[in-house]
């Protein structure tokens, strides 16, 4: 799930600034972050970034009719699989600062060991199940939607 603003990694903190008023839509506004030039290019790299995520879903029948299997939740990562009876999807999240090596178990999405899964989304290298678990490496602040 996307909230407003996360398009382009709007600022904000504790209520009440949790959320400020997305930049442009109305007249007198400085400038129009609704279109790419209004955006700095740090916004314009997180938006086309963010773009793929729908087309991701879109192509994908376990992101859109899987059940979901949780697979791993710590302080700092999160993995969660969604399977349907001939695809698997496996989504790790790496919100620690630094670097991770996550074990996720994967025998509950029924991912069984010697398959490998290609990260499709970002740039976490492949993982092989082993042991009913996958090995993945994990770029501080990162996702990863392996296949």
């Amino acid at each position: 799930m996307l909230y407003y603003g996360d398009e382009i990694a709007m600022p904000g903190g504790p209520d009440p600034d949790n959320r400020r008023d997305c930049p442009g839509g109305w007249l007198g506004d400085p400038r129009n972050a609704f279109e790419a030039a209004g955006r700095t290019a740090e916004e314009q790299k997180l938006f086309s970034h963010l773009q793929r995520l729908p087309q991701w879903r879109a192509a994908s029948d376990a992101l859109r009719h899987g059940r979901m299997v949780d697979l791993l939740a710590d302080d700092q990562a999160y993995a969660f699989a969604r399977v349907t009876a001939t695809s698997q999807i496996v989504v790790a999240f790496n919100h620690a600062r630094q670097p991770a090596t996550l074990t996720i178990p994967v025998g509950g999405a029924g991912i069984v060991d010697g398959v490998t899964l290609q990260d499709g989304y970002g740039t976490a290298p492949a993982a092989t199940a082993r042991g009913g678990a996958i090995e993945v490496q994990m770029a501080p602040g990162s996702v990863a939607i392996y296949r």
